[in-house]
């Protein structure tokens, strides 16, 4: 999931964490509010673990958001993901 990230902020000019994990991306750029074109940095496991997911934002939710991301179920899909799992809005 950070690959794809990493490769949409390269095609866009802008500089990615060039790391594989998804946390990573917990302290690149900006706090965030969850706006379409973001970052959205989620927990996996539970919020204390080292492993998470990251996903460019689509939409905003009142319940969650919608994400496009890669390795979402092994591809590049439009997924959506609980409010309570979002570690961090990241913006550019």
């Amino acid at each position: 999931c950070s690959a794809f990230v990493n490769w949409i902020m390269k095609e866009c000019g802008i500089k990615g964490t060039n790391k594989a994990n998804a946390r990573s991306w917990c302290s690149w750029g900006q706090e965030g509010k969850g706006l379409m074109g973001e970052v959205a940095v989620f927990w996996r496991g539970s919020p204390e673990a080292s492993t998470g997911h990251v996903a460019i934002v689509i939409k905003k939710t009142s319940e969650g958001v919608w994400v496009l991301g890669g390795n979402q179920s092994d591809m590049v899909n439009i997924s959506f993901y609980p409010k309570d799992r979002v570690l961090s809005y990241r913006t550019y």
